[in-house]
């Protein structure tokens, strides 16, 4: 008896406790800004494509009542804003209409804040690396200068969702603050403190600053903070900082000139500074912050610190990449201890604004919520002709290789699924796709891409993913297969192309990598089928013919073919007349076929060295019998308690498939065995066992090896069977539970052996 296959595979058992929480979903009426505005008509016209919010995931500041008494107008004339401009409303372009947008301001001496809400489970927790992804729009107006600009903020503020920077009188902080910094709104005060404590408590905030704010004369301090910016380095104006909003070291105080009584105002200290010629430039422009803690990533303890990253501009409105010049980026390292967490790692987060004197359209979009979903997006590009991966800048890569496109989602967590993902993947110049799948690891489920999706060489393949991704299914496996241009009389490039991935909580992309195709002047071409079946002792005759793309004559002669059999070179030789370029035969004897399964690989080189493309054929002498499709990894029911003496049925569908292509009267047997199941993260074993009830109700263990299927050829043809196919919901493999097992994710491997005959009974 011979043993011809072992296979072994994942299965997995899902016991969930499972609570039901019904939610209310509701939506917050807000307003538009001026209609008139044509810089923010411009804005809502080309807004990239974000993340549509209809169940109030953000929360519009309440700011304060206006005190009793309060002014209107500063000493000097400058306004107060009593009110948060900030209104959340809907993109104008036709292509991302679902889009929600955020504007901060959109008129002189305005505050706007918009929060994270907490009761929908939006918040940024420190003891996770989280990433949010946004677009920013600093719209230029017209006007003499743009400003102020707006910040990117995490708090831990006890007035939580409603927090801003408010003045010692109560008056929120318009102008340098952006609405998060203190107000350095007394030309008398000698104390930083003074000024941290008016700024939003236990705070980070990273700055996009649009107006320099360094009037330093004694007859410029008005006592309205107009010098924060004064001792920045570097010669451009606009610029991006970080720094802690409610930490007194945060503001540096300076005298101005020697009048007497002194007057005092105050610089700020600015970390992690970046200046930007022109961040008001009327476009769309991407930021991505990630947070990577010191801490393991499931900890639940708040860690001390982390890395924040924060990169501008990394990304161009049509997902392309942009010019690495033209990317902003930096990594530090960041004290959590300012946030003033108790036992709790989560903070609010969100953006402010606010402007003065002169003003310019602040606005904003979310392409991921940090504790929703984090996913990413790979790429990889195989050679099937060639067997191996391509790598970037491949040059190795030849005119007609079967090539397949692997678009890899892998979902990290938080608290959300990722559903109805759209994915949009561009054809890249010089690739033809033909068919395509989507496979989910955990689930077992392969779909295939609809064939109509290829028709037409389309500028790229969209499609919607069938499955969502969770904590229990975290992969998805997007499929094209297709090939390299078929003819290339000179190098081809194959660009980089940008692949978008959008669904109800993230939407997330990616970029393939570029390579070269190698020219190829000569083709060669075959019509023997991939795979041949023949009987023992039989000679095979392979034919083929060669093709000059630029139409040189052939000339037989000038033709040697390389040839070899399961990696063994066989003799070369020369074409002639009478086995002649246009149409000649790889001749291949019997003696030469002498292993069943005989794999044949051919090319030709002329006498110039130009090579033609590989061919490979299979040729099985007396057939061959193999595992065909085998499913990778196999699910049950997830169950949300067990009981004792319970059978718990399969889930979804298995596929394990035997390919025979031997001669009549062959026969096959499927063994299989299987482990215990236990849970991966608390190692309880799982108090069962997987079962094989057969057709008449026997019941057997798979503890060692059993026989489960077998099968006799009853004719010469390649037989394809599936030992699934009869399966029931009451037979076939089955898990046994023997008590009240705990909830968790249970999980083993199953062993399938081929074997060439029928087990003896």
């Amino acid at each position: 008896m011979n043993i011809f296959y072992r296979k072994r595979f994942l299965i997995f058992a899902i016991f969930l406790c499972i609570l039901i929480l019904f939610l209310d979903i509701y939506s917050t009426k807000v307003a538009g800004a001026d209609t008139g505005d044509s810089d923010y008509e411009h804005a809502l016209a080309t807004t990239p494509k974000g993340l549509n919010w209809d169940n109030n995931n953000f929360v519009i500041a309440k700011f304060p009542p206006k005190p009793v008494n309060a002014p209107i107008d500063s000493p000097s004339g400058k306004k107060y804003s009593y009110d948060n401009n900030a209104t959340i409303v809907r993109s104008k372009n036709p292509a991302t209409k679902d889009t929600s947008v955020i504007s901060l301001t959109n008129g002189t001496y305005q505050v706007g804040a918009v929060w994270s809400n907490f009761e929908k489970g939006n918040y940024f927790d420190l003891s996770h690396e989280q990433i949010a992804s946004m677009w920013i729009y600093f719209g230029n107006t017209g006007g003499e200068v743009p400003g102020d600009g707006m910040a990117f903020v995490l708090q831990n503020d006890k007035r939580k969702e409603n927090a801003i920077a408010l003045s010692s009188t109560g008056i929120p902080v318009n102008g340098q603050s952006l609405g998060v910094w203190g107000a350095d709104w007394d030309k008398t005060n000698l104390y930083p403190e003074n000024i941290a404590k008016t700024a939003i408590q236990n705070s980070w905030a990273m700055e996009f600053d649009t107006y320099k704010n360094l009037l330093t004369g004694a007859n410029e301090i008005s006592g309205e903070g107009v010098s924060f910016d004064a001792n920045n380095p570097g010669t451009y104006s606009q610029h991006i900082a970080t720094g802690f909003p409610a930490s007194y070291k945060t503001y540096v105080k300076q005298k101005a000139g020697n009048t007497n009584p002194p007057i005092y105002y105050y610089t700020m200290h600015h970390d992690n500074f970046i200046g930007i010629e022109n961040l008001v430039d009327s476009n769309w422009h991407h930021v991505t912050i990630k947070w990577s803690p010191d801490i393991s990533v499931n900890s639940q303890t708040t860690p001390t610190g982390g890395t924040m990253t924060y990169s501008y501009n990394d990304k161009n409105p049509d997902g392309s990449m942009p010019d690495a010049n033209n990317i902003k980026s930096t990594s530090f390292h960041l004290d959590t201890a300012n946030f003033n967490l108790q036992s709790d790692s989560k903070l609010y987060w969100g953006f402010t604004g606010s402007t003065g004197k002169y003003y310019e359209n602040n606005l904003m979009i979310f392409e991921s919520i940090p504790s929703f979903v984090d996913a990413e997006a790979t790429t990889k590009i195989h050679d099937n002709t060639q067997n191996r991966d391509i790598e970037k800048n491949d040059s190795q890569v030849y005119p007609n290789d079967d090539v397949s496109y692997f678009y890899n989602l892998d979902y990290k967590g938080w608290t959300k699924t990722w559903n109805g993902i759209n994915a949009k993947m561009n054809v890249p110049k010089n690739i033809h796709f033909t068919s395509g799948t989507v496979s989910y690891p955990a689930t077992g489920n392969t779909y295939q891409i609809p064939s109509d999706k290829f028709l037409n060489a389309p500028a790229s393949i969209e499609t919607v993913l069938p499955e969502q991704l969770n904590q229990d299914s975290r992969k998805a496996i997007v499929e094209l297969k297709g090939h390299t241009e078929t003819i290339a009389t000179e190098k081809l490039n194959v660009p980089s192309a940008h692949a978008s991935f959008e669904g109800d909580n993230l939407i997330t992309d990616t970029n393939t990598i570029p390579f070269f195709i190698q020219a190829r002047n000569l083709t060669l071409k075959s019509n023997f089928p991939d795979i041949k079946k023949i009987g023992q002792h039989e000679d095979v005759d392979i034919p083929a013919e060669l093709e000059y793309h630029d139409g040189t004559s052939l000339v037989s002669s000038n033709m040697t073919v390389y040839s070899s059999i399961n990696d063994k070179n066989l003799p070369s030789f020369k074409l002639n007349d009478s086995n002649p370029a246009t149409g000649f035969m790889l001749h291949l004897s019997s003696d030469q076929l002498s292993s069943k399964i005989n794999i044949v690989k051919f090319y030709v080189v002329d006498n110039l060295g130009n090579k033609t493309n590989v061919i490979t054929k299979q040729i099985n002498v007396g057939g061959t019998v193999q595992f065909g499709s085998v499913s990778p990894q196999l699910n049950f029911k997830t169950m949300n308690l067990t009981s004792p003496n319970e059978i718990i049925p399969r889930m979804n569908n298995w596929q394990i498939d035997v390919i025979d292509s031997r001669e009549k009267g062959s026969s096959w047997s499927v063994q299989a065995n299987a482990s215990k199941l236990t849970d991966s993260k608390t190692h309880q074993e799982f108090d069962g066992a997987l079962i094989y009830r057969d057709p008449t109700g026997k019941v057997s263990y798979l503890n060692n090896d059993l026989t489960i299927a077998e099968n006799s050829k009853d004719n010469d043809d390649t037989q394809e069977k599936s030992i699934t196919e009869n399966w029931n919901s009451q037979d076939g493999i089955l898990l046994l539970s023997n008590s009240q097992n705990k909830a968790g994710n249970y999980s083993g491997e199953i062993n399938w052996s081929l074997i060439d005959s029928l087990n003896n009974k």
